[in-house]
């Protein structure tokens, strides 16, 4: 009897994880309507800057189409004083996932991909004008 149920519990399980839904990375980063991504935490060299930075900047969404077309538009909180932060470009990972280039008119950004879940992704890249090593987590919105 021990093991019939076992063996019960064991098959509810195997279902259960068979029911997952696989996403590819591309779907993992964006969808048709637009996946809305916002920083959650910026860490330059070995410093949590993230407290420093002003609300405006954290919750402006960079939104991710599933034609490979971008958008970075101002969140909820409005910078005063500052210019439109509004671009659309185009997005494309390398072949092998690693590496995400957004291209905005000329401007082309390279980050390379430390991780990408459903609602979380971590970029990593080096600020050409300083130096810093940057590393950004978002989160979806």
């Amino acid at each position: 009897m021990r093991n019939l149920i076992y063996m019960f519990v064991l098959v509810l399980v195997v279902l259960a994880c068979g029911k997952e839904e696989v996403l590819s990375d591309n779907q993992m980063l964006s969808n048709a309507d637009g996946k809305r991504w916002v920083l959650n935490q910026v860490i330059i060299d070995t410093t949590d800057v993230t407290e420093d930075i002003d609300a405006c900047v954290l919750d402006n969404e960079r939104i991710f189409y599933s034609d490979y077309t971008f958008e970075m538009t101002e969140g909820d909180t409005t910078c005063v004083n500052t210019e439109d932060v509004s671009e659309i470009g185009t997005w494309q990972f390398n072949n092998v996932k690693t590496t995400l280039k957004i291209a905005i008119g000329t401007d082309t950004a390279e980050y390379i991909v430390k991780e990408l879940y459903k609602n979380k992704m971590k970029l990593f890249f080096i600020d050409q004008s300083t130096g810093d090593n940057i590393n950004w987590e978002l989160v979806t919105k």
